[in-house]
């Protein structure tokens, strides 16, 4: 009978156990849900020389580094005779020694409605890496996500993926429409 009173208390417990939410990755311009299970690990957030917003947000599995979900944002004013390539952005970012590579390395993908682009290719140590880079208005997010290729990384690795992309930007109005203030 104990035995059976103890069961019982442990599903009623379980029960009433709030669902985990997933975590919220925010960024000076926007945010986008990480899956659950994901914890920040490292987080920094100031003004560039400018007074520009920039800051970078390192994720992992909760007691468990073998997955990494880094995040920077940054703002650079747009230069209309030379734009910023996405498609670029995300083949540099995602793999800086390959010189060879070029932005047909990458495939374009909307993040949150904005031009971006993703890259993805298998690490010398065997790991998965996918790296995003998108911009809106000069403001940037560049994400690399770092994972074992199996279960359950490969999963946590794809809803990260799927987060970032519905990235809900989320610009101050002066900002989106004329750069930020001096």
């Amino acid at each position: 009978m104990h035995r059976l009173l103890s069961t019982l208390a442990l599903v009623a417990s379980l029960v009433c156990t709030p669902a985990a939410n997933a975590a919220e990755v925010k960024t000076a311009f926007g945010s986008f849900n990480a899956p659950d299970g994901v914890t920040v690990v490292n987080r920094e957030e100031k003004p560039d020389k400018a007074g520009n917003p920039t800051g970078m947000a390192v994720y992992s599995r909760t007691d468990d580094p073998k997955a990494i979900f880094i995040v920077v944002w940054s703002y650079a004013e747009p230069d209309p005779a030379k734009p910023y390539d996405p498609l670029d952005g995300a083949v540099k970012f995602g793999n800086p020694a390959d010189k060879s590579l070029t932005r047909d390395a990458a495939k374009p993908v909307l993040v949150g409605g904005a031009e971006g682009g993703r890259y993805e290719r298998k690490l010398a140590n065997g790991q998965r890496s996918i790296s995003y880079v998108a911009v809106k208005d000069g403001h940037r997010l560049i994400v690399l996500l770092k994972a074992p290729p199996g279960s359950p990384y490969k999963d946590l690795m794809d809803q990260f993926a799927k987060g970032v992309e519905g990235f809900a930007w989320a610009l101050p109005a002066e900002t989106a429409a004329s750069g930020p203030a001096p």
